[in-house]
């Protein structure tokens, strides 16, 4: 009996992350190590960051439908959506950002400073879409971030690896106001079709270090998990709703 089911190659995973390489590196070899393992009939994805491998696995099972959207795709929707509404969303983001710093200071025992929405804009990059204190004029002036485990800006780590981070950081001398340290929390989106994807990172200023924070995580874990519930809800409303 004659099976007509589609063959499919096995797939290998190359991970920058896992290689302990930098980005100029890994595109510079990338290649040949696909075409090493292609030449014993497997399929290798190229990917960045050990969280992608995660986002591969849970995609997987949704590719095949006719109606299948990318993450990438998602990612376009949701900067679309926020780019077309820009200055309402921008007052309204504020506004919730500013009663975000309350709740989480409450939590953490801490002062809060600057909380920031940071959206992914579908090409690689984090855009500061929001900040507490502040409106931008438009898209176009918002500062773009690189996205990564390995990127510079806690934002990007975050996001990259679908996690939360802390982290101290060094301030100007006299630049105000000051912090010790800076609390990432990645925000998860959905369309209620695919599965959930990460479309932002919430940032927070903190006047304490990460490792006394860190040392009360059980503490204050709930309420970072109930911000990217809330800003995720209020991401995937804005995108796909309409």
């Amino acid at each position: 009996m004659r099976d007509d089911k589609p063959r499919f190659p096995a797939l290998v995973t190359i991970v920058r992350e896992g290689l302990g390489l930098d980005r100029d590196t890994f595109k510079a070899i990338d290649d040949a190590l696909a075409s090493e393992w292609e030449s014993i009939g497997m399929r290798a994805l190229k990917l960045h960051d050990l969280a992608d491998v995660a986002l591969v696995i849970r995609e997987l099972r949704y590719a095949g439908n006719g109606t299948y959207l990318s993450p990438s795709e998602r990612v376009r929707r949701v900067w679309d959506a926020h780019t077309k509404h820009f200055r309402t969303l921008q007052r309204r983001y504020v506004a919730q950002l500013q009663a975000d710093v309350d709740v989480l200071a409450r939590d953490l025992g801490s002062t809060v400073h600057r909380a920031t929405l940071w959206l992914a804009n579908a090409r690689g990059k984090l855009a500061r879409w929001a900040s507490e204190g502040a409106l931008y004029a438009g898209a176009r002036q918002l500062k773009l971030v690189p996205t990564g485990h390995d990127s510079p800006w806690i934002a990007g780590e975050a996001i990259g690896s679908e996690e939360v981070k802390i982290k101290d950081v060094k301030r100007t001398p006299g630049v105000h106001p000051t912090w010790r340290s800076v609390l990432a929390i990645p925000i998860f989106a959905g369309d209620g079709s695919h599965p959930d994807f990460a479309a932002g990172v919430l940032t927070f200023g903190l006047s304490k270090t990460s490792s006394t924070l860190l040392a009360r995580q059980d503490e204050w874990h709930q309420a970072a998990s109930a911000l990217s519930a809330a800003w995720g809800t209020r991401i995937s409303e804005v995108a796909f709703s309409t």
